[in-house]
């Protein structure tokens, strides 16, 4: 399988993306480009907040311990998340 080729030989151009997990699976996703579309603003967006957000909370404060301290707590609140909600179910044969 060459790498400027889809899978199934047709053009890049269309509104579907296939996604390789590894070499010979790949997967179909119809709608895959809104969605990551979505998750690639939803990963930038807090990037960009965060630094504004530090930028404040060290000149507030005038020590960087705040900023750890937030930062520890997003950690923290997305360890209980992916805690609550992820599984080793296997999704992929």
């Amino acid at each position: 399988m060459e790498s400027d080729l889809r899978p199934d030989n047709k053009s890049r151009m269309s509104r579907e993306v296939h996604v390789r997990f590894r070499e010979g699976l790949v997967v179909r996703f119809p709608r895959a480009t809104r969605l990551m579309g979505i998750t690639n603003t939803a990963g930038t967006v807090p990037g960009i907040i965060g630094v504004a957000l530090t930028g404040w909370l060290v000149d507030t404060t005038g020590t960087y311990s705040a900023a750890f301290a937030l930062a520890a707590g997003v950690n923290i609140f997305g360890a209980i998340v992916w805690l609550a909600f992820a599984s080793g179910e296997r999704i992929i044969d």
